[in-house]
């Protein structure tokens, strides 16, 4: 299951690369939606990427197997 989620998060970042490397902004309130297990590690992945708006994404997206689909048809092909 972690490496599902690993490629949908990184599936994620390759969208955002395919919209001239910006953040999707497909989720409204997303801060709050964002399980509290993920927090941790998405702080620090943004000492990494230093962009909090892209990785809340693509954390968020984790779980979410068919958006990420979506998204990869929308914005990449």
């Amino acid at each position: 299951i972690y490496i599902r989620r690993g490629l949908r998060h990184e599936a994620t970042h390759l969208a955002q690369s395919c919209n001239k490397n910006k953040p999707l902004k497909l989720i409204k309130n997303i801060e709050k939606k964002l399980h509290k297990s993920k927090i941790k590690a998405l702080n620090s992945s943004i000492k990494v990427s230093g962009n909090y708006r892209k990785e809340l994404e693509a954390y968020y997206m984790e779980d979410k197997p068919r958006k990420v689909k979506q998204i990869i048809e929308s914005y990449c092909l």
